[in-house]
């Protein structure tokens, strides 16, 4: 069986790799179809996704004549959404957290008209005595959005700061910068880097409300550690890995340390304490469904590729797609790429021997 490109007429790589990646998330998939209404001009963006989505998940013995272009989704971008078309290499990362926005910006508008409609024909219809309907509403909560607390300790009097602040995203961006030291040879680990992630950053300086009473209200200031916690997992997962740092000189380089990454990635580590005391442990696993990984020594230039989870037969499969150019591949190959973005679908399934259910999945 054949799966489709798209096509690439001048850089559009970081926007086909973003659409390859998404195509992959049955959750998003099934998000996006129950919120878009066909030969709806409101909904430009959400609906030329979904023909993409739909067109890339489906196979065939015989590879299509008709080229499959992202053109219509970037007017719609361009046209209704204000982004500038430029013919440089843009970030793909950005790229996908600017078309979720699009999205929830049209799905918002359109809730916006629709209770503006249903108003004025509530109003006349009450005027006649007459039975209405009533417009539903439509749910536009992103699979990809989740909530944190981020909590401020103090490490003199382990005084935690109240009230906590929680804080939404749609993606887990890392900045390994303790990697700027490290040789370019030496491999890294994914685990490794989220824990450094949500344990937070040292902040010197910072004014201790206890320290200060405690001192008979002088004012002290102390060191403390800023921590996170998840509150809400997503169902799809994004993990963003900043590759780029500055050099002593002020220019901009990219960490090309190859980092390893899991089939099933485990979120319970990483969860508020709450769910580790209540909650069943195979509720937070993550199944990898698509990886894009930039090509190039410099984070200015270079190429984007993706590889994703397919169904084929039902026997999953591994695709690695370079804009119209799409071949089977290892999942070897997958796990020894250089990742810039990881996408991951939570498991629904029961996982009491994760090794042996790794192994036989590969």
């Amino acid at each position: 069986m054949l799966f489709r490109g798209l096509d690439n007429p001048r850089n559009w790589c970081f926007v086909n790799s973003a659409v390859q990646a998404l195509s992959a998330t049955k959750a998003f998939q099934s998000w996006l179809e129950s919120i878009c209404v066909e030969n709806d001009d409101s909904l430009a963006v959400g609906n030329n996704l979904k023909f993409l989505i739909a067109e890339l998940n489906r196979p065939s013995v015989e590879m299509s004549s008709e080229i499959l272009s992202c053109a219509n989704l970037l007017n719609a971008l361009v046209f209704k959404h204000g982004w500038t078309r430029e013919c440089k290499q843009q970030d793909v990362h950005e790229a996908l957290i600017l078309l979720f926005e699009a999205i929830l910006s049209e799905m918002s508008s359109r809730s916006a008209q629709e209770n503006h409609l249903n108003f004025k024909i509530s109003s006349k219809a009450s005027e006649n005595n007459a039975r209405i309907r009533t417009v539903s509403k439509v749910k536009v909560s992103l699979p990809f959005s989740m909530y944190a607390v981020s909590v401020m300790k103090c490490l003199s009097c382990k005084w935690t700061r109240k009230p906590s602040k929680i804080e939404s995203a749609r993606s887990i961006s890392m900045y390994p910068a303790f990697a700027q030291t490290v040789p370019a040879s030496c491999e890294l680990q994914l685990d490794d880097l989220l824990r450094r992630h949500f344990e937070g950053e040292l902040l010197t300086g910072v004014n201790c409300e206890n320290c200060s009473k405690l001192a008979g209200g002088v004012p002290i200031n102390t060191s403390q550690k800023r921590s996170f916690k998840i509150l809400k997992a997503p169902r799809c997962l994004m993990l963003h890995l900043n590759r780029t740092f500055w050099s002593p000189f002020g220019e901009p380089r990219k960490l090309l340390n190859h980092v390893a990454f899991p089939v099933m990635l485990n979120l319970l580590p990483f969860m508020h304490e709450y769910f580790k005391l209540t909650s069943d442990t195979n509720r937070f696993w993550y199944k990898l469904s698509a990886v894009i990984s930039h090509l190039g020594a410099s984070n200015e230039f270079g190429h984007y590729i993706t590889y994703k989870r397919v169904k084929n037969k039902e026997r999953e499969r591994w695709l690695c797609i370079s804009d119209e150019e799409v071949e089977y591949c290892s999942v070897d190959a997958v796990l020894n790429s250089s990742f810039y973005i990881l996408v991951y679908d939570r498991f629904d399934g029961r996982i009491d021997n994760t090794a042996n259910y790794v192994k036989s999945k590969l």
